[in-house]
This record gives structure tokens, C-alpha cells and sequence, in this order.
């Protein structure tokens, strides 16, 4: 295990730094050398071996000189884990909630343009896995689509991990994937007359085109997914969404984008003009 990080002195004499960690029920602790009163380290990299823990998801928290300064939660794979070719990683919430029964869609993109995708479940600790999805090298990208991360219990999330991974191995551990804080978020289509547009079906997708067709709107335009009643989505705010809603005209072509959308405690509805609805 490798931590990179710096220390300041904020004190009237020279003192050093000292690390305790824990990683689940096992503890270990590293010291830096003498900082002078007023002075801030040079990049300290603390390394120490991984104690022996069962593989599982732990919280790893860190104390500087007595205060805690870090607790976050961290996957544990022991040394030959995975065992089977496939494609492995995991979701966390930057706001603990809860995030297993969700579901993580896996986009694969080849070099030669080939693409594969599957939706596979989270499990109770916020873990996934799928087989390969293609052969050879290729491109993973991976989106948060459903599950309840957020107080709005019933109202579905989508968010996008833009991480992508290229893939060179058989068994591929991509990592931790981390959700955002979310908020409730109501989007309305109106036609130009500001009129609602009722059962359309547009996209909800990310910008490398990652999302689902589940939402339609109701009679007063709102977006509802198909899997649920209540109106909305649960989404990041706006400096990590980058969520957009469009839709195909009939007639073929690139899809026409009718906004971006986000997730703000100020603001909880979007409402987004479709020019001539018919079209699509």
C-alpha cells in the first residue's frame, strides 16, 4: 500500500508526523522524519504492507498525531483473487448511503469498433463482476443505472463513472467507482407553446452516449420511468453530472439534444422545449 501526502507544521517547534492506521480490526503506523515549526514536509510517501484481512469491503481511517483526519471505504482483494477471468470493480457513496442492489452497465469499446455491453447486478457490499466482454484489448466504460442512493427511495438514479479502463488481461480489477451526493430532479417537456409533450420517449444518457430508453412522460410532461410511478431522478450535482436528455427524429440523423440536467438543492425541475414533437 502506497499514500502520497504532505504535512504542515502549524506549531512553535519542530515535531514529526506520526500515521496510525486501521484497515478493519488490523492497525499499523508510520512516522516522518523532524518538520520544522512553520514548515510544510516534502511529498511524503508512506508505504506499508497490506495487513492480512479477509477480502471484503473494509473502512480504512487514518489518524494524524492523535486526530482522525480520514475514513474511507476501501476494497480488499487477496493475492490471486479473481480467480476467473472477467471484470471486477465497485461503487461507493461519497455520502455512505447505501448503494447494493443498484445495477452497473458495462460498455465495451474494440479498436476495430466491435462493442459489447452488459448489465450486471451490485451486490451487498456494492461489488460487481461480468465476464469479458470482448476479445483482445479493448475500452470499459462503466454507469451507476439503478438502485436508490439517496433519501428518494423510489425515484431511479443514473450516473456515470467517466473513468474508462483499457482492458489488456483476462481478469481485470477496474476499482472503486464513486457516486456523488444526489438530488431529487423533475424534468418536464414542453412543446414551443410551452404546452406538455405527453408519451415521448427520450434518452436519458451520458456523453459517450451510456444510459437508457426507460422514461416517458406523463400528462403533464414529466419524465417517469417505466419501472416506476412517481415522477424524477435522483442525479449529481452539476459539476459531476453530465447527463443529457435528446431523442431521434423518425426520419433518421443524429439525436437532438434538449438540455443538460443535474441534481441541486435550489433548483428541482427542469423543464426542456422539444421543437415539433411529432418529428420523432
Amino acid at each position: 500500500m502506497a499514500i502520497d501526502t504532505k504535512v504542515e507544521n502549524v506549531g512553535s517547534g519542530p515535531g514529526i508526523a506520526r500515521f496510525e492506521f486501521t484497515l478493519g480490526s488490523a492497525e499499523f503506523s508510520w512516522e516522518s522524519d523532524e518538520i520544522g515549526a512553520g514548515e510544510t514536509s516534502a511529498d511524503l510517501r508512506i508505504t506499508a504492507e497490506v495487513p492480512d484481512v479477509e477480502s471484503n469491503r473494509h473502512d480504512f481511517g487514518a489518524d494524524l498525531n492523535g486526530d482522525r483526519v480520514a475514513t474511507v471505504p476501501v476494497d480488499v482483494l487477496r493475492e490471486g483473487e479473481p480467480s476467473r477471468p472477467g471484470l471486477y470493480g465497485s461503487f461507493v457513496s461519497a455520502t455512505r448511503a447505501d448503494v447494493s442492489r443498484g445495477t452497473a452497465r458495462l460498455l465495451a469499446f474494440s479498436r476495430n469498433d466491435d462493442t459489447s455491453g452488459e448489465d450486471v447486478e451490485i451486490g451487498e457490499i456494492g461489488q460487481f463482476g461480468s465476464e469479458p466482454l470482448l476479445d483482445g484489448e479493448y475500452t470499459v466504460r462503466v454507469t451507476y443505472l439503478s438502485g436508490t442512493v439517496s433519501e428518494f427511495d423510489g425515484v431511479p438514479d443514473i450516473y456515470a463513472a467517466e473513468r474508462g479502463r483499457e482492458i489488456r488481461e483476462d481478469a481485470v480489477v477496474l476499482g472503486q467507482y464513486t457516486l456523488p451526493e444526489a438530488y431529487r430532479t423533475d424534468v418536464r417537456l414542453v412543446d414551443e407553446s410551452g404546452d406538455p409533450v405527453r408519451g415521448f420517449t427520450p434518452s436519458v444518457r451520458d456523453a459517450n452516449g451510456n444510459g437508457t430508453r426507460t422514461f416517458t412522460t406523463n400528462e403533464d410532461g414529466y419524465l417517469v420511468s417505466e419501472a416506476r410511478s412517481e415522477s424524477g431522478l435522483t442525479l449529481p450535482p452539476e459539476d459531476g453530472s453530465n447527463i443529457v436528455v435528446d431523442a431521434t427524429p423518425s426520419s433518421g440523423g443524429p439525436p437532438e439534444r434538449f438540455g443538460k440536467i443535474y441534481g441541486s438543492p435550489e433548483r428541482d425541475e427542469f423543464e426542456l422545449t422539444v421543437s415539433d414533437p411529432d418529428r420523432f
